[in-house]
């Protein structure tokens, strides 16, 4: 059997951001199976195709340190073979992943030798790539002025190209270096030109992204209103999507927006109506992800009783499921909310166990790996 042959099927081999986790596993699998198979047979193609659904998969279940090694393991190997285009694309992901990990200055360096190599090499969606990545390190370095280079030069490529798909990608990080530099209503014109293409591209979750910066900068802007518009718009496009981690998170939007424009009751019935569609398909995480929203309405409508009921809920589910960033918000939540009924001991005890949580999880998110 041929290695290109093997069953990479097209949900597989999709690009990160297009993958739901479900789909992630089944790549994982799929694509540790065909690495192994074509190296075997001496198929640098197929190896190729394989590694990326490999890296892809990682990034889409938030494995960085998986990712990282990976991708630490395979540039070594390329840069004893002399390939630079393997090497950019590597440090490409490598930069991400040190970036996930808050190795700041490592991912600056990773992402900068990417730009240099790809610029060298003349492959201009590869320099793209390794452009907007350092756009993205930037923006956490808090240098809006840099980032907004990287990402112009980003886009400038694209365009040249005609890769639509990554304009769409490009004016996203526009926005976000507007939103760094305060130049909001530039920010909503890139973030809106996105959604834009991406809409012409029927590309529903994606679009759905972009959406969401909107409902971002109607936020910051102070509308409320337009920001609800947008947040329910990329709801209904992530339901779609049957993306249910896209869709707790514009949940949230919805809420917030809701109680931004006083109508606390109406984020509640948002909140409510999402957490029973997530039990019909029954999904767990995105149950999780209503209950929150839930919590943060009740709060908002001062309804006390409510929210600690469904934070409770919240929490005993993120501990069945090993949520632990969940958990930790959750008894964040439950402790303060003991601190308005005078239940001092309880919120005590709490907040410690939520700040023990909070450390673990910092220690495990915050040193990343092993430095090379």
């Amino acid at each position: 059997q041929a290695c290109h042959s093997l069953p990479l099927t097209r949900r597989a081999m999709a690009p990160a951001e297009a993958l739901t986790e479900d789909d992630a596993d089944e790549a994982l699998q799929a694509g540790k199976s065909a690495l192994n198979s074509c190296r075997k047979q001496g198929d640098s193609k197929g190896a190729e195709d394989a590694l990326r659904v490999i890296l892809n998969a990682y990034s889409t279940l938030d494995r960085w340190q998986d990712l990282w090694g990976l991708a630490t393991d395979e540039l070594a190997t390329f840069r004893a073979k002399g390939d630079k285009r393997g090497m950019a694309t590597m440090l490409i992901h490598i930069a991400a992943a040190e970036l996930k990990e808050q190795r700041t200055e490592d991912a600056l360096q990773s992402a900068s030798d990417a730009c240099a190599y790809s610029e060298e090499l003349g492959d201009a969606k590869l320099q793209a790539s390794a452009l907007m990545e350092l756009a993205d390190v930037e923006l956490q370095r808090d240098d809006a002025g840099k980032a907004m280079s990287a990402v112009n030069q980003a886009l400038e490529i694209v365009r040249r190209t005609g890769d639509k798909k990554e304009e769409a990608r490009a004016l996203l990080k526009v926005a976000d270096a507007h939103i760094a530099g305060q130049s909001l209503k530039d920010a909503l014109k890139a973030a809106r030109q996105s959604q834009s293409v991406l809409k012409d591209l029927r590309d529903p979750k994606q679009e759905g992204a972009a959406l969401l910066k909107v409902a971002r900068v109607y936020m910051a802007l102070g509308g409320p209103a337009e920001a609800l518009k947008a947040a329910n718009q990329a709801l209904a496009l992530f339901k779609e999507a049957k993306y249910a981690k896209g869709m707790g998170v514009a949940l949230s939007s919805v809420v917030e927006a809701h109680i931004a424009n006083g109508e606390a009751s109406q984020a509640a019935e948002a909140a409510a109506a999402e957490l029973e569609y997530f039990k019909e398909v029954d999904d767990v995480k995105g149950q999780i992800a209503a209950l929150e929203a839930l919590v943060d309405a009740h709060t908002a409508r001062s309804a006390m009783e409510e929210a600690m009921e469904h934070a409770n809920q919240a929490l005993s589910m993120a501990r069945e499921v090993g949520q632990q960033r969940a958990e930790a918000f959750m008894l964040l939540n439950i402790a303060l909310n003991q601190q308005k009924t005078k239940e001092l001991n309880q919120s005590r005890q709490g907040l410690e166990q939520a700040q023990a949580l909070f450390q673990q999880l910092g220690h495990e998110t915050g040193e990343g790996p092993p430095p090379p």
